[in-house]
């Protein structure tokens, strides 16, 4: 049925969605292999866009199905649906329901699965009753139109050009629903002019902006290029100036309206990460090479449907500083977000290093500061609604100050009291310097990985920090594993001149516990954010009572 309601929509320049089903048994839902549908923004000159595009995994078994004639008729093999275990099935797609509401065109509502996806829709056209609208009269011309029942057969009839072959990106479904996009138009503008009509019998080709589909293209531009510097203004505007979507390999590259995984799963949400603008920057511009780079503006243009700031990243050499904030936020989360997909384990490894450098680096830069234990204390006891602290006193004469998080801020050992009590607090003062080293050895501790960079480390691995630091297990994973290892190696790399210094300081602190010096001392150090002070103390004077008691 034709509704009138899409018709005016369509003239006010709504989307318009063209959608179709391949079956290798027409008709037979169950043995659905490719959903395709197409976005088209109907008095704009552009062409439709691909708005939703995967194969499929039937309902029936594999073997059910007679593949000679699905390569014949779409190009696929029984091992390409086999080897990917994250298709959709037909039920997932219209459980889905990308088009629900939205206005439809399809050929032939009453073949399934097509009838179910436009059960769903706000407003739908169908070719084959277009075309019966079209040419209703009794007139000869008609007449022999009406006995054209298939899609090729009725753009032969209007003088629609056959498929030349030239591209090669496009499958066969998507090309399908190109033409049936140009014949949309052809019979749109038949119907609100009926004069067109009257040119089909001079055998007149029908000129159009989305038929047939352009050369593909192999390369990005016509000269090698390696690098935004080597490119001209002229070259990125014809890259991003509506030949996109013929550059995608769609037999290889799925798309799902914004994305290209169906119900991708994300371990964890970037929602927590800090300083997501200047590390997408960096890995933009010092991690990924001129191809990927290419490609991320690309995936943004065509899946977040961003064309223009894709184009301006572009023209600016990919700087992205020159964005709007709220642009520049949204590229740069669409970088962190698929960084999975952009970045090979190598140059994961080297964002890892930066990362974890960057925050070694940062941290040693803090200078030391000295905390009153007991005025902190005093103070937090009495703001019970929101302490910022808690403290404890570990061991004898060492205080620590940490952050109701967990994060050590500061840290005093001291040595003090007379005769044999001097002597025991020396002890403790050493075995607690030696405590508190064999814990910065350990760099998955929270002296090393802080708050924001633990939540980055599990964002790119994919991994709970709680599960990357704990001791290993049998039936760990063994991309578990090799996480781990990875981290490890980069983590001790990038502490050990850190811990050296720190290494330095405290054995420099235990050989003057171990000179027994009754002389003060007080030495400070700031290691990772952590303020230490280290103190000797002189012994105090006795009073006369106790100058007695002792001489007695």
């Amino acid at each position: 049925m034709l509704t009138r309601a899409l018709l005016q929509s369509s003239s006010s320049q709504s989307t318009v969605y063209f959608v179709d089903v391949y079956s290798s048994n027409e008709g037979e839902a169950e043995y659905a292999l490719e959903y395709a549908a197409l976005s088209f923004s109907p008095g704009k000159e552009n062409r439709p866009e691909v708005y939703v595009h995967t194969y499929l995994k039937p309902d029936v078994t594999l073997n059910k199905i007679r593949w000679p004639d699905v390569y014949s008729a779409i190009g696929i093999t029984k091992e390409r649906i086999e080897k990917d275990d994250k298709l959709p099935s037909l039920d997932d797609m219209l459980s889905s329901d990308y088009l629900k509401n939205r206005c439809i065109v399809c050929f032939d509502e009453g073949i399934e699965p097509v009838n179910a996806i436009v059960n769903s829709a706000g407003e739908f056209q169908s070719i084959k009753r277009m075309w019966e609208k079209t040419f209703c009269s009794e007139q000869a011309n008609s007449q022999k139109a009406l006995e054209c029942t298939t899609l090729d057969q009725m753009c032969r009839f209007v003088g629609i050009l056959d498929d030349n072959a030239k591209n090669t990106n496009y499958t066969p479904l998507l090309k399908k629903l190109y033409k049936m996009a140009a014949l949309w138009e052809f019979l749109n503008n038949c119907i609100e002019n009926p004069k067109l009509k009257k040119n089909l019998s001079l055998g007149n080709l029908q000129m159009s902006l989305i038929w047939p589909l352009p050369d593909t293209k192999k390369q990005w531009f016509n000269v090698e290029c390696d690098s935004f510097e080597s490119t001209t203004d002229e070259m990125i505007n014809e890259l991003f100036d509506g030949t996109l979507s013929d550059r995608i390999n769609w037999f290889e590259l799925g798309m799902y309206a914004n994305d290209w995984e169906f119900k991708r799963n994300v371990a964890f949400s970037s929602s927590n990460l800090t300083g997501v603008n200047d590390l997408a920057s960096f890995i933009f511009t010092r991690v990924m090479n001129f191809d990927i780079q290419l490609w991320v503006l690309c995936f943004y243009a065509l899946y977040q449907h961003k064309t223009e700031v894709a184009k301006n990243i572009a023209l600016a050499h990919g700087d992205f500083s020159c964005l709007n904030s709220a642009n520049k936020e949204h590229f740069s989360y669409f970088i962190i977000d698929n960084l999975d997909i952009f970045l090979n384990p190598s140059q994961k490894k080297k964002l890892i290093s930066s990362l974890v450098r960057q925050s070694f680096r940062a941290r040693a830069e803090k200078s030391y500061e000295y905390l009153d234990f007991k005025k902190m204390k005093r103070i937090d006891e009495k703001n019970r609604t929101a302490q910022k602290y808690y403290f404890f006193k570990e061991a004898r004469d060492a205080r620590y100050i940490r952050q109701n998080s967990g994060q050590l801020l500061f840290i005093s050992f001291d040595v003090k009291g007379r005769g044999k009590d001097r002597e025991v607090s020396s002890d403790y003062a050493v075995n607690n310097i030696q405590s508190f080293y064999l814990q910065a050895k350990n760099v998955f501790s929270d002296i090393w990985v802080g708050s924001d960079l633990k939540v980055w480390l599990e964002f790119i691995t994919g991994y709970s920090f709680t599960d990357i630091a704990a001791v290993p297990k049998y039936n760990d994973s063994d991309e578990l594993k090799d996480i781990r290892k990875l981290l490890s190696e980069i983590l001790q790399k990038e502490a050990y001149p850190y811990l050296a210094d720190l290494y330095n300081f405290l054995q420099n602190c235990v050989n003057l516990v171990r000179q027994r010096s009754l002389e003060p001392v007080e030495k400070t150090y700031c290691f990772q954010e952590i303020s230490i002070l280290f103190k000797i103390n002189p012994p105090a004077r006795l009073g006369f009572l106790k100058k007695l008691l002792s001489f007695s």
